[in-house]
């Protein structure tokens, strides 16, 4: 290891050794590392574009809320249909509800289980929709439907 010595006017001695030189650039470095470690962790931490998010689990009482079912049986023109009969079949029980469309068309089914699938289908004078599916892993409370007859028999 070389040594190096100067004098200094004021009498003083500075002593310069590779061995220090060396650990001055070896600190730099691990100084240098350390700052990007922080820079990448703390990048982490904001949403890349594409990146996946997820939304914080619901509370048990979100998540259990009765779910609403409303819509409309139309024509194939889109015009509403008074008294048509929508049906509304819970798929594991096989129980079914029924409910009038109003003079707009209108219909509501309240209070669903949100654990349950469901399969709802409209009727209106030998014309019928076709069955459509609310599913539980549909989390929305209020689900809207549109039914329009002669779609399917």
């Amino acid at each position: 290891m070389a040594v190096y010595s100067n004098r200094t006017t004021s009498g003083q001695t500075n002593v310069s050794c590779a061995a220090a030189k060396a650990s001055r650039g070896l600190f730099v470095s691990a100084f240098a590392a350390a700052l990007l470690a922080l820079a990448i962790v703390a990048g982490s931490a904001v949403p890349v574009s594409g990146q996946a998010q997820f939304a914080a689990p619901k509370k048990d009482k979100e998540r259990n809320a009765p779910k609403n079912l409303t819509g409309q049986v139309v024509d194939k023109a889109g015009i509403g249909i008074p008294e048509a009969i929508v049906y509304l079949k819970d798929k594991k029980t096989l129980e079914m509800k029924t409910h009038i469309s109003d003079e707009k068309g209108a219909y509501r089914f309240t209070g669903l289980d949100p654990n349950e699938d469901y399969e709802v289908r409209a009727e209106s004078k030998g014309a019928s929709s076709a069955k459509r599916t609310v599913s539980s892993f549909d989390d929305r409370k209020e689900v809207y439907l549109v039914l329009e007859l002669g779609a399917a028999k």
